[in-house]
């Protein structure tokens, strides 16, 4: 059962990031995040996320094949 919960919690995350923010629909926004460090908005993103899910949470959540791709 906490697995099926965990899997309909990153479905959410993956469906606000492909809505709000016109993102790939297999990635989360914590992830988004940590891949566009560069952006000054992510960094006070990454501040609030980090504090709610631990430090290191967004830099995690990077997939090596979200990096080929190429987008921000």
């Amino acid at each position: 059962m906490r697995r099926y919960l965990l899997n309909i919690m990153v479905w959410i995350d993956q469906g606000i990031n492909t809505v709000l923010f016109a993102g790939s629909p297999d990635e989360t926004v914590s992830s988004r995040i940590g891949r566009n460090q560069h952006l000054r908005i992510c960094r006070i993103a990454k501040r609030v996320v980090d504090w709610v899910f631990g430090p290191g949470h967004c830099e995690r959540s990077v997939e090596p094949e979200e990096c080929r791709r190429g987008e921000l």
